[in-house]
């Protein structure tokens, strides 16, 4: 009986013990990768299946999960501005223009060509002249055309083709210098159109027009933002855009630095903890691609 009554109590012990640790680590990932957003409009179901493609990030999230823990990184957070109305017509990922199936068009293993913006696809700025990314996993895509709006459906006043070098990964463009300005506290609609010949053994293969749509805005710098800009190093300014709503700014000045910077542990957990909060983890492997722009019409 006194065998028995030391077992009742040593082996929930060791049932309890051994687990948190898990727990704890399997909650956090689970959280990370099970966060699924309420899209609009037709949308959903290929949100919905990137990400489940988060499930093949697994390593790479709890290695960033236990390198903060360790403390060498430490999480960066990105605090996304008031919610506002979505525009209808706005979507992340490329879909198919006319809209003849739900779905869309994506790669052999799976992949879908998205923009890196958070799930609203709002997102704010304070340069003139941002940065846009845009991940494009088909090869065979060699051009790519950029739009600026002021409304939705208004005639774009600045456009651009941007020569792709038919890799896989996420491209990189920066609004020139001789496109009109983005003014402050003023929305824009950007667009991204490309071609893509798909080899389906059914009535959908073809030349397909492949869309992604969104808005940015640029604010003007609080004296506050300014002063946390001026107080940390370059390394620390993505946290201090990505605490202020920033989008743009934090993405882009996170991704100099890991270019700069390929092999440092810290960058890549921000970048790898940037990408989780927006649902795009599955990208933090992906390599950053610089292009070629070829102007085609502005109008000022």
């Amino acid at each position: 009986m006194r065998l028995s009554g030391c077992l009742l109590l040593f082996l929930p012990v060791v049932t309890l013990a051994f687990p948190i640790g898990s727990v704890t680590a399997s909650s956090a990932f689970s959280q990370a990768v099970s966060s699924k957003t309420r899209a609009f409009g037709s949308i959903e179901p290929s949100q919905s299946r990137l990400n489940d493609q988060t499930q093949s990030v697994a390593t790479p999230i709890l290695q960033t999960i236990n390198r903060q823990k360790c403390g060498i990184a430490k999480e960066i957070k990105f605090l996304p501005p008031t919610k506002r109305q979505p525009t209808p017509k706005a979507e992340r990922i490329a879909l198919e223009e006319p809209r003849l199936r739900c779905g869309g068009t994506k790669t052999e293993d799976g992949r879908y060509a998205v923009a890196v913006v958070p799930q609203s696809t709002f997102s704010r700025t304070t340069t003139p002249y941002p940065t846009f990314f845009f991940y494009i996993p088909f090869t065979s895509v060699k051009e790519a055309v950029f739009t600026l709006a002021s409304a939705a459906d208004s005639h774009p006043y600045y456009e651009t083709k941007l020569q792709l070098k038919g890799e896989r990964g996420i491209i990189r463009f920066q609004l020139p210098g001789d496109a009109p300005h983005l003014a402050i506290d003023r929305t824009y609609h950007w667009q991204l159109q490309f071609n893509i010949q798909t080899l389906e053994p059914d009535s959908f293969a073809g030349t397909w027009l492949l869309v992604m749509r969104g808005e940015i805005q640029r604010i003007q710098p609080t004296s506050n933002l300014m002063d946390q800009l001026k107080a940390v190093p370059e390394r620390k300014r993505p946290a201090v855009y990505a605490e202020n709503g920033l989008w743009q700014d934090a993405l882009s000045t996170l991704a100099q630095l890991r270019r700069a910077n390929p092999t440092d542990r810290a960058i890549l957990a921000d970048w790898n903890s940037l990408l989780q909060q927006v649902d795009l983890a599955i990208l933090n492997q992906e390599p950053i691609l610089d292009v070629v722009t070829r102007k085609v019409n502005v109008r000022r």
